[in-house]
């Protein structure tokens, strides 16, 4: 019998307090496919939220690139 992987949301208020990305910001990059950001996933008409591990992996993306062009 196969496990079922646990699957957690972060909200954007929560990115931002995590990350300090703007619920705008995380938006308009989740719509427009801004550099890899993972796309919002609709709960409700006044819900979106954002898989967790998406955007930590997007995140570690972008912090070894950052590293990367450091001299």
């Amino acid at each position: 019998m196969s496990q079922l992987s646990e699957v957690r949301y972060i909200r954007p208020r929560e990115l931002k307090a995590r990350y300090g990305i703007d619920r705008v910001t995380a938006w308009r990059w989740s719509r427009e496919g801004k550099n890899g950001f993972p796309r919002a996933i609709r709960l409700s008409p006044n819900i979106s939220v954002y898989d967790a591990s998406e955007i930590e992996a997007w995140f570690e993306r972008q912090r070894r690139h950052c590293d990367a062009d450091e001299p």
